[in-house]
């Protein structure tokens, strides 16, 4: 979807804080406050701007927004670094 907003300059110029692209900063905030009141995800929020769960979570991180993760969350990392993990002591001792 598509969507056009039309902004008084004073308005633009605010919100963008003398950066200089100010259709970023919006979808920026959008996606800082959906991450916020749990509108959005990481994953969606990422997908706004085409980036990784990572460099959402450090613009998250920088506008304040610390999300609550349960260790549902985390198990599917839990288990890559365990995976992980496990492919590399194979590797250290085959190799040995």
């Amino acid at each position: 979807m598509q969507i056009t907003l039309e902004l008084p300059d004073d308005v633009a110029e605010s919100l963008a804080h003398d950066r200089p692209d100010v259709s970023r900063v919006i979808l920026e905030r959008i996606a800082i406050e959906g991450c916020r009141s749990g509108a959005l995800s990481v994953g969606q929020a990422a997908e706004l701007f085409g980036t990784s769960h990572d460099e959402v979570d450090g613009l998250l991180r920088r506008a304040g927004v610390y999300l609550d993760y349960t260790l549902e969350d985390w198990k599917p990392t839990a288990q890559t670094i365990d995976n992980l993990a496990s492919k590399r002591r194979r590797n250290v001792t085959s190799h040995g």
